[in-house]
Parts: structure tokens; sequence; C-alpha cells
């Protein structure tokens, strides 16, 4: 079910202009090593221009973990305006 769930609401991201560009995840030719090549190319930009660069990597996996799958339902529907069925495709 992912593959099509993912499919859907990318098309339904993309249709609204709530699509991020820089995100990578779940994009079609965006993959884990288009992020590191962007972030590197950030990174030496930066060098290059002789401005500070500060690196912060956070694991935020295990804090979801514990996150309440209710509250999360809740706050997704509110940012993202979803309703009806697609929205109950993520409901838990």
């Amino acid at each position: 079910m992912e593959g099509p769930i993912a499919f859907h609401l990318n098309k339904y991201l993309i249709n609204n202009n709530l699509n991020e560009s820089l995100k990578s995840a779940y994009k079609s030719g965006h993959r884990t090593e288009t992020a590191l090549v962007q972030v590197q190319n950030g990174i030496m930009m930066s060098i290059y221009q002789v401005k500070p660069v500060l690196l912060v990597l956070l694991d935020l996996s295990a804090p979801f973990d514990t996150t309440d799958i209710n509250i999360l339902f809740f706050r997704f529907r509110d940012m993202s305006d979803m309703s009806g069925k697609v929205l109950e495709l993520f409901k838990y």
C-alpha cells in the first residue's frame, strides 16, 4: 500500500503547491545519495564563499516510537487540508 499512497500524496502535494523543493524522501529520482550530494554541495559552496559551516544531524526516529499517532494524524490533517478517503488512508 505504501507505493500507491506515496504516489497519490505526492500528486496532491504537487497540485497544491505544498511540495518542498529540497525534500528528497518519496520523490521519484531522489534518493539518499541525492540528499547527500545536495548537503555536500551546500557545504562546499559555503567554504568557497568563505562562510562558516555548521552541520547538525538529528536522529528523529525514536521520538516517533512514543508519539501518540492520533495527535500526529490530526496535526497532519490540519496542516494539509486533506479530507475524505484520502485522509482516511493515513488514519491509524
